[in-house]
């Protein structure tokens, strides 16, 4: 398991994430973890959780993308389902973004969502901390960094700055929101999709949603708390952008105990409300 990777030895009680807030109610209990909601502001955050440093290098680390007890039993595995998702999320936002040349993607994986940006920008740059995953994406041709998005010299502007599913396992969310910000042109735009806390899959799981990813997600989002951020960061022209999500229908059977034929092994299934997408623009 990755807890056992990671050690627990390294806990820390942090406030509220979103308002700093000290006082929260227990919603949940993923010993030694808890997830808790902010008595002051709302949000759902994970508290006890492990120390920014100690995730870091699970995230640099070779296993984190495939195998037993990582991030992901198969990144690679995922690949067919992946692709459809971010080729329907890339049209949508399309839709709302008028320059197209320069595109960056904070948290790229093996780079499947940059491949498939291709025809839509000149150029595309994306940021992974995983020196495999940085291999591997920079098989498609783009332009990969290793490191966060402080590796990005701020004199580098984009069009299009965009986070897939890399919000709800960041510690401090609002200096990160500010950091994308200073990598947007003038006139760009910054769009972040994240799973739905509280969204129907939440409703029909609760405790067993699987975004509960214990300990590697360390926040949880709503609609409201995500634009919340965008407006302290100063991106208060903001607009919900759909984000259905396709996924392999062997892996979702896996989940509850069902083993399926090979022949069944590149279906995908589209599962709605389990993302959301912000889209966001400076005033």
């Amino acid at each position: 398991m990755l807890i056992h990777r990671a050690g627990t030895r390294r806990l820390e009680c942090p406030n509220c994430m979103l308002c700093g807030g000290s006082d929260y109610d227990r919603k949940y209990t993923f010993a030694p973890f808890q997830v808790v909601q902010c008595c002051e502001c709302g949000f759902v955050y994970l508290n006890p959780r492990l120390t920014e440093d100690t995730m870091l290098r699970v995230y640099e680390g070779g296993e984190y993308f495939e195998g037993p007890g990582s991030g992901y039993q198969s990144y690679r595995a995922q690949e067919k389902a992946l692709r459809q998702t971010y080729r329907k999320l890339l049209a949508t936002i399309e839709k709302h973004i008028t320059k197209k040349e320069r595109l960056l993607e904070v948290g790229c994986g093996y780079g499947f969502l940059l491949d498939e940006a291709r025809d839509m920008f000149r150029q595309r740059v994306g940021t992974e901390l995983s020196v495999e995953a940085v291999s591997v994406a920079k098989r498609y041709g783009t332009s990969v960094i290793r490191g966060g998005i402080t590796s990005i010299p701020e004199e580098e502007k984009y069009d299009l700055v965009l986070s897939n599913q890399v919000i709800e396992h960041i510690y401090n969310p609002r200096r990160f929101l500010l950091e994308l910000r200073k990598r947007l042109v003038a006139d760009g735009a910054i769009a972040i999709t994240t799973p739905w806390f509280g969204g129907p899959v939440y409703q029909l799981t609760r405790k067993r949603w699987p975004s509960f990813k214990v300990p590697e997600h360390v926040g949880f989002y709503n609609h409201e708390t995500l634009e919340k951020l965008f407006h302290e960061a100063g991106l208060s022209r903001t607009i919900k952008v759909p984000a259905p999500h396709a996924f392999p229908l062997k892996l979702l059977l896996k989940k509850v105990g069902i083993e399926v034929s090979a022949k069944f092994g590149d279906l995908s299934i589209w599962i709605p409300g389990t993302t959301i997408c912000i889209l966001g623009k400076q005033s």
